[in-house]
C-alpha cells in the first residue's frame, strides 16, 4: 500500500452491484483511474453508469484514498536488499542484515531497532547509525505514531459523508473495504 495510488485502486472495492462490475470490465474499466478517464474523456463509452452511481463510486474512492493515506502514516515503504547496500551494508553481511530484514518485515524502524538489541558478529554500532542515518534520508523510516483502526474509519467515514453521502448507506461497505485493503 505504500506509495498508495489512487487510480489503481481495483473497481471491486467500489462497486458492489456485480451486474455493474461486470459491464466496467468487459469494456476494460477495471480501476478507479480508468473509469475517472472513460467519464472524462469518452462519457459516451460508459453510458451504463447513471451520474448518481458515478457520484458514489466516486465517493467511495474518496473514502478509500483517504482511509489508506490515513493508514500509511507511520508506515514507510519497505527496506529492500539495494536500500542495504546504498545505507552500507557490505558484502560480507548483506545476507545476515537481509535475514534481519526479513523477520522484521522489511521494516526500516524495526530493522534498526532489532540490530541495536541483536548485533551480528563484527557489525559495529557506527554502521547501524549509518544505516539509520540512510533509511532515514530516503522515508524508509516514518517515525509518526500509526492511527487506530477506529481513527482510520472515522477519517474514512468523515470523507465519505463530507462528499455528499449518507454514512448509513455505506456502513457495512466501508467495514469491509477497510478489513479487505488494510489487513496489511
Amino acid at each position: 500500500l505504500v506509495p498508495y495510488v489512487p487510480e489503481k485502486l481495483h473497481l471491486w472495492y467500489l462497486i458492489e452491484d456485480l451486474e455493474l462490475l461486470y459491464a466496467c470490465i468487459k469494456t476494460r474499466v477495471v480501476t478507479w483511474g480508468s473509469l475517472q478517464r472513460a467519464v472524462r474523456y469518452n462519457a459516451s463509452g460508459v453510458p451504463f453508469i447513471k451520474k448518481e452511481r458515478y457520484s458514489t463510486i466516486e465517493s467511495r474512492a474518496a473514502a478509500v484514498t483517504t482511509a489508506v493515506n490515513q493508514w500509511s502514516v507511520g508506515r514507510a515503504a519497505s527496506v529492500t536488499r539495494e536500500d542495504l547496500r546504498e545505507g552500507g551494508v557490505s558484502d560480507v553481511f548483506m545476507d545476515r542484515i537481509w535475514a534481519v530484514a526479513v523477520g522484521v518485515e522489511y521494516c526500516g524502524l524495526s530493522l534498526i531497532k532489532e540490530l541495536r538489541v541483536s548485533r551480528p558478529k563484527q557489525w559495529s554500532e557506527g554502521k547501524t547509525d549509518n544505516l539509520e542515518e540512510y533509511l532515514f534520508r530516503v522515508e524508509k523510516i516514518d517515525m509518526a505514531n500509526r492511527s487506530t483502526p477506529d481513527e482510520i474509519y472515522s477519517k474514512a467515514a468523515i470523507e465519505l459523508v463530507s462528499q455528499g453521502d449518507r454514512l448509513e448507506n455505506h456502513e457495512e461497505w466501508l467495514q469491509w473495504v477497510l478489513e479487505n485493503i488494510l489487513r496489511a
